[in-house]
């Protein structure tokens, strides 16, 4: 039986969703419904997770809807993967409109260091 959960996270701003897709290479397209396994349909901007058995869909206020099925269905890792480039888009965009520049770094364990340089 499917789960379909909502997460408690928000991706607002939909250049940086658009962005952090582009930076994973992983398809994204606006303006979608999306039915899930029970039934339920979710509208807004899907994003295609590689490995996963539907997309996950990103609301107009930002809400995360998605069904991976306790992670049969796709692993989360990945979704967590999408939030660390979605911050790191919009803090490029942010330092980006002050002029500031913006220096990544990944790190060994998977996380990323993101430096500003005033």
């Amino acid at each position: 039986m499917s789960h379909l959960v909502t997460i408690n996270v928000e991706l607002r701003n939909k250049q940086a969703v658009t962005a952090a897709c582009n930076r994973l290479k992983w398809e994204v397209k606006e303006n979608t419904k999306v039915k899930y396994h029970d039934g339920s349909v979710a509208e807004g901007m899907a994003v295609y997770i590689p490995g996963w058995s539907y997309p996950i869909v990103i609301t107009d206020n930002g809400t995360v809807k998605g069904d991976n099925y306790g992670g049969v269905w796709g692993d989360l890792a990945l979704l967590n993967k999408l939030k660390q480039a979605y911050g790191v888009e919009v803090a490029r965009s942010l330092m980006k409109r002050h002029a500031v520049p913006i220096i990544e770094t990944q790190n060994q364990d998977g996380s990323m260091t993101l430096t500003v340089r005033y």
